[in-house]
């Protein structure tokens, strides 16, 4: 009964501060279907009766005038894939795409998350030239023309069918798109965190209604499937077939509704004028290299992506040996239906010779976004791939396709031109004007359930003295692990004195800290929860689920101003926070200080309306500081 009332009050706190890569949330959920499945990358295997050829077999305007079907799969691994080697799994249709079409072996995603990778395939960008860095934190620049925009000039009617709320239209990648359909709904209470996703069934149903609504050529219809993204529930019987993987059932499932969709196509007759491209935006660690899920590195796990083209007049069979990028995707595909391919792009149109000696970028900002880890990025040439970071990272991929090597020590020589090639890469980049979002608590509470967290640290950073991400990975999972377990598999003064060792080694780790202040809390030292919510803030730039928890905690205690003037200056500094004006508003009515406490309850009011939580108090607030007919208004305009 403890443990269920404990876990009851933490959940406000500790599933916003370790929503992560793979929050506590889903932890919770997950640990219960499936333990963290672990399975490290295996380079591809294709099928022997492939072409193999160094480029693209095809010619620029080989397929104009073609219809485009774009389909990115979201979160799915290369060699989880049938065609790629994995006997474990039926994908009958992404296998006989690629056989029948175009397939790369070596094809990168310019970074471990939805939108910025998203935004490299639609604008042919790296992420520091498009400026949709992170998750959440980022929009798309105004400046990039995109893929979409480019076909609509040429005539082309455009839609798009997306399936999570990463990629909704206030990001950016709706330009150009005549229908943009994001409506991936939150229709269950928020304590849950159930993913804001659509399920693949769902997002072909709507693609395919919107196909047979046309009736003029050409048309751009981009689908996007999110289902294979943690945590893992494919639907029957693909649970039943799958359970020892549900990762993989995902995957199958999403292979099933990509079938349904391609006989959509030729049950239209649409098929034979279509020319289809699918490709992943990032892959799935499975504890490769000790990352759960994906975000946080840049190993092969979750930078190779299958790519694949097929349409009829393009050449089968063929299997691409020439290492390519997600920026590639928009001038080859611009390129092949014949339509002209803007200047200055980072990708190259993939219809001309191959470059052996070409350089190759991804990045990461998510752990420095989400915890103030440092950014890391990464250079391929050759065979070799270069990872700088706190401790940079240099692999021979020809010998050592499982990054097992670091040769990075041992061949200084090497590493050294590499280095320096990635700085002078970066140090090149124009400057594009800021493009961080400002999300209300809704939103918030959208990506958090994905998975993502909004932290403090959203400067992208260059600086290789932070934290090192794969350093710190075994601590997140370690307090994930203990938040879990205290109380119930574990004793609650054991997890207690095993957060005070790692709050004592990383002291600005804000989950930790607060975990930690929790249990103690809960054991009824107070005072040392305080302490403990006081030197995480002192070290970590006051982070502000941290000093929402802190200022709880005083007002539990009596120390009602404290609690308000810590209260009030996160406010002035972040006037957007719903969570900090409606604390604030609530800690204000119990001190009887109304008339303030419904200035900063309406603020909360315009940011997200829709929290019931926040009705009451602010009705309270409104009527007992002599505001109660603008209250009445407002509640009755909203109707």
């Amino acid at each position: 009964m403890r443990s269920a009332v404990r876990r009851a009050a933490l959940r406000p706190w500790i599933a916003c501060l370790l929503a992560g890569a793979l929050g506590l949330a889903l932890v919770l959920r997950h640990e219960v279907r499936q333990r963290y499945l672990e399975l490290p990358f295996r380079p591809p295997s294709l099928p022997a009766r492939l072409i193999e050829l160094p480029s693209l077999p095809a010619a620029p305007g080989q397929l104009s005038g073609r219809n485009l079907l774009l389909v990115t799969l979201d979160t799915t691994r290369l060699d989880r894939i049938g065609v790629f080697g994995n006997r474990d799994i039926q994908s009958p249709n992404l296998d006989r795409l690629a056989l029948e079409g175009v397939v790369f072996s070596q094809a990168l995603a310019t970074a471990p998350t939805t939108l910025p990778s998203h935004a490299s395939i639609f604008t042919g960008l790296y992420p520091p030239r498009h400026g949709a860095r992170a998750n959440g934190v980022f929009s798309l620049s105004r400046d990039p023309r995109t893929l979409a925009e480019s076909l609509s000039a040429e005539g082309y009617v455009t839609a798009a069918v997306v399936s999570s709320f990463v990629l909704n239209s206030k990001f950016g990648l709706a330009r150009g798109f005549d229908l943009y359909d994001d409506e991936t709904e939150l229709d269950v209470p928020r304590e849950r965190l159930r993913d804001p996703e659509r399920p693949a069934d769902q997002t072909t149903d709507r693609a395919l209604e919107w196909i047979g609504s046309q009736t003029r050529a050409p048309f751009f219809l981009w689908v996007h499937y999110y289902d294979p993204h943690a945590e893992y529930q494919p639907p029957s019987p693909f649970d039943e077939r799958y359970r020892d993987n549900l990762y993989d059932g995902e995957i199958a499932f999403v292979d099933a509704q990509l079938g349904r969709l391609l006989r959509g196509l030729e049950e239209l007759d649409r098929a034979e004028d279509t020319l289809v491209a699918v490709v992943a935006d990032h892959g799935e660690s499975l504890g490769d290299h000790g990352e759960a899920t994906h975000g946080f590195l840049l190993h092969e796990a979750t930078q190779r992506v299958p790519l694949v083209l097929h349409g009829a007049g393009l050449r089968g069979g063929v299997h691409v040996t020439e290492r390519v990028s997600q920026v590639d995707l928009m001038p080859t595909l611009l390129s092949l239906l014949g339509a002209p391919v803007p200047k200055g792009l980072d990708g190259r149109d993939l219809t001309q010779p191959a470059e052996p000696l070409r350089e190759v970028y991804t990045e990461t900002l998510q752990g420095s976004i989400e915890y103030g880890w440092a950014p890391l990025r990464a250079l391929y040439l050759g065979k070799h791939k270069y990872i700088a970071g706190p401790y940079p990272e240099l692999y021979d991929l020809e010998r050592d396709p499982l990054e097992q090597r670091n040769l990075y020590t041992s061949q200084p020589a090497l590493a050294k031109p590499l280095a320096a090639q990635l700085e002078a890469r970066s140090a090149s980049d124009p400057e594009i004007p800021d493009t961080r979002m400002q999300l209300d608590a809704e939103e918030m509470a959208r990506l958090e359930s994905l998975g993502y967290r909004v932290g403090t640290s959203n400067s992208p950073g260059t600086h290789a003295s932070r934290v090192n991400p794969k350093s710190m990975l075994p601590v997140l999972w370690r307090v994930q692990s203990l938040a879990l377990q205290a109380g119930s598999e574990i004793p609650t003064s054991e997890a207690i004195a095993a957060l005070e060792e790692i709050t004592r080694t990383h002291t600005d780790f804000v989950p930790a800290a607060s975990l930690l202040a929790d249990l103690q809390r809960e054991q009824g030292d107070r005072e040392a929860a305080e302490a403990t919510l006081r030197r995480v803030l002192q070290a970590s730039g006051r982070a502000p689920a941290t000093v929402i928890q802190l200022a709880n905690l005083l007002a539990e205690r009596g120390a009602h101003e404290e609690a308000i003037s810590q209260l009030s200056a996160l406010v002035r500094s972040q006037p957007q926070r719903f969570d900090a004006r409606y604390h604030l508003g609530l800690l204000l009515i119990a001190r009887g200080r109304y008339a303030e406490a419904a200035d900063h309850l309406r603020a909360a009011y315009d940011i997200n309306p829709n929290d019931a939580s926040l009705h009451a108090p602010f009705r309270q607030a409104m009527r007992r500081s002599g505001r109660g007919a603008e209250f009445r208004a407002l509640v009755r305009s909203e109707r």
